[in-house]
């Protein structure tokens, strides 16, 4: 693990051997006002998720998240969010047996178990994005292998139903191409770039329900998730499209990378009015 001081990227300002048993497939952070939210989150191939203090002189992590299955199940995606003043951060991991799982580091610092959430989506998960991080959680969006997707409401929590309520985005295709990731417009949040194992990529704009929480019955209610729809896509490159990032000043400027070794620059106009 590498850490680089973006005025001076001659050599690494932080070097941490063997932070992982195999290959690293993901890494985020955020940065806030909490103690927490200082923090870099790495996913493993060994199927371990760690976090790391980059101010700690030790090259420990300060919490780790091993497989909990006979059978490691490598982590594909990471995503840290919910990182507002009012609460601690939690963390989005996918892997490639279809689970999605929430850690939250509150309670993981406080020696409590700190696996908050998961569920199985049925395909290899390739991406995971809340789409605001630095607010309470709102949503986030999942992507898998054979163009599956899915949408979940992070308002409303019931653990005797499943926890997040959700529904698709793009139903599942056998032997389709990979939805590599997810990425939400700085601008609006309800705009995502899905990034296609086909070169595509895909724009798409969810829209809320008339009411975001239906009451069961006098002590019980369940989260209430809106639909996503397509709103249009461009086929960029013969080859999937691995990575994509917004400009946070400029709105539909972007650049993306992809398996033929090219970076494209990308300006998508007209958000302004979706």
């Amino acid at each position: 693990l590498l850490c680089w001081d973006m005025e001076n990227l001659t050599r690494p300002t932080r070097v941490i051997k063997n932070a992982h048993e195999s290959i690293i497939n993901s890494i985020d952070g955020c940065y806030n006002n909490n103690k927490l939210s200082k923090v870099i989150v790495t996913g493993s191939r060994d199927g371990s998720v760690k976090v790391w203090d980059v101010r700690c002189k030790h090259s420990e992590p300060i919490m780790n998240f091993p497989s909990s299955s006979a059978k490691v199940s490598e982590c594909w995606s990471i995503n840290v969010g919910n990182a507002n003043n009012d609460s601690e951060p939690m963390i989005l991991a996918g892997y490639s047996d279809g689970m999605v799982k929430m850690f939250d580091l509150r309670r993981g610092s406080g020696g409590e178990p700190a696996l908050y959430w998961e569920t199985n989506v049925s395909r290899g998960v390739c991406g995971v994005e809340f789409d605001r991080k630095a607010i309470e959680m709102n949503k986030f969006v999942v992507t898998c292998l054979e163009s599956h997707s899915k949408v979940f409401d992070a308002r409303t929590f019931n653990r005797k139903r499943g926890g997040f309520s959700s529904s698709v985005v793009t139903e599942v295709t056998e032997n389709g191409p990979t939805i590599w990731g997810v990425k939400h417009s700085p601008f609006n949040r309800e705009l995502s770039i899905f990034l296609g194992g086909d070169g595509t990529l895909s724009m798409y704009k969810y829209t809320y329900p008339k009411q975001r929480r239906l009451q069961l019955n006098e002590k019980e209610c369940i989260g209430n998730v809106g639909q996503t729809h397509l709103l249009v896509e461009s086929k960029v490159s013969t080859q999937p499209i691995n990575a994509f990032d917004w400009n946070k000043d400029k709105e539909g400027l972007a650049l993306c990378s992809s398996f033929d070794s090219r970076i494209r620059l990308l300006f998508i106009t007209g958000m302004n009015k979706l």
